[in-house]
């Protein structure tokens, strides 16, 4: 956020989600209980509302897509002068056997890339 307010830069929060399978391959489609899209925006948003956007150079952009997570960011990424992401610290197996979000950004991204965990 600092390194946005003293460089004049835009903020862009992304956030890439995935729906659930509701397709069972002897049922066939199963209806879904709740609008999933909706349910991700309602959760970026309140996680915006806490932030402190005094000082950026315009509102805090927000970028919802559907895809997976280091498609998204690397895509935004090569438009960004910094990429910032987070990590669970699975660890070493779990990260091997999900694949690890921030690795894969680290490793491909054009820009620099911050981790925090």
């Amino acid at each position: 956020m600092e390194h946005a307010r003293n460089g004049r830069l835009g903020l862009t929060a992304v956030r890439a989600w995935q729906p659930l399978s509701t397709t069972y391959e002897f049922i066939g489609p199963v209806p879904c209980a709740f609008d999933l899209a909706a349910d991700v925006r309602r959760d970026v948003q309140r996680q915006l509302d806490g932030v402190d956007a005094a000082g950026l150079v315009a509102s805090v952009q927000v970028c919802i897509v559907q895809d997976r997570a280091s498609a998204a960011l690397l895509d935004a990424g090569s438009h960004a002068s910094m990429l910032v992401v987070g990590s669970r610290g699975h660890g070493q197996l779990a990260g091997m056997l999900l694949g690890s979000v921030s690795d894969q950004v680290s490793r491909h991204a054009t820009c620099p890339v911050i981790v925090v965990p």
